[in-house]
């Protein structure tokens, strides 16, 4: 069995060569046919020799030698006739084999046009085969460039990410620096109040300052009265104008002392 044949073509095959067979058949019949026919061929040529031989009998027996030639006679016309169903018969077989061959050639056509139609129905269903590879291939090629395309909108989306990602982080660097500015504000706020307290402390150590003064100014004023006031009473001549000038001296110290604290 051939492997480059289909099933269909084997068939074909094999009904092509059971036509042959039958085509050897005849011929093999035919052939039978025409040795009958030279069997009769030399039936009649034994009977040509017995006429002879019936022909030198008349010759030699006189009256019988006629009737011999006439006995020849019949005995050619008979070989005459065995020769014409001779022939018949080789034409009947020359007719039955060519009949047979024809027949039998027409149908070995009829098995190889079958045949060729077989490798026609082969040949489309291997173009079909091609047409669907083809498409196939395009296809592929179609979802290969969808894959291309999704491939680049991936590429795409992570540069997108990759840009939200930078801006996140410069976000990121941004609250840290005003994170910073805000340390920065409350440093100053604390500065700020330190310097308040300085200048509350300040004002604290004015205050004590005012009232260190005020007290000096009494201790002065108080002084200039024990100092003025006593010695205008000892001294002589002074009398009451130096004991009020000393009551003056006094009262205008402690009134600077009163004023100082105010």
């Amino acid at each position: 069995m051939d492997s480059t044949l289909t099933p269909e073509a084997e068939a074909a095959k094999a009904s092509a060569a059971a036509l042959g067979s039958a085509a050897d058949g005849a011929a093999g019949e035919a052939a039978a046919l025409g040795l009958e026919a030279d069997g009769a061929a030399g039936e009649a040529a034994a009977l040509g020799l017995a006429v002879g031989v019936a022909a030198g009998e008349a010759a030699a027996l006189g009256s019988a030698a006629d009737g011999a030639a006439g006995e020849a006679a019949a005995l050619g016309s008979a070989a005459d006739a065995a020769a014409g169903e001779a022939a018949a018969l080789g034409s009947a077989g020359d007719a039955a084999a060519k009949a047979s061959a024809a027949a039998l050639g027409s149908a070995a056509d009829g098995a190889a046009g079958e045949a060729a139609a077989l490798g026609l129905e082969a040949d489309g269903a291997a173009g079909e085969a091609a047409a669907l590879g083809l498409a196939v291939g395009v296809a592929a090629g179609s979802a290969a460039a969808l894959g291309s395309a999704a491939d680049g909108a991936a590429g795409e989306a992570a540069a997108l990410g990759s840009a939200a990602d930078a801006a996140a982080g410069e976000a990121a660097a941004l609250g840290s620096a005003g994170d910073a500015a805000a340390g920065e504000a409350a440093a100053l706020g604390l500065a700020a109040d330190g310097a308040a307290g300085e200048a509350a402390a300040l004002g604290l150590a004015a205050d004590v300052a005012t009232g260190g003064a005020a007290a000096l100014g009494s201790a002065v004023g108080l002084g200039a009265w024990a100092a003025v006031g006593p010695g205008a009473w000892a001294a002589p001549g002074l009398g009451a104008e130096g004991s009020a000038a000393g009551g003056s001296v006094a009262g205008v110290g402690w009134a600077g002392g009163l004023v100082a604290r105010a």
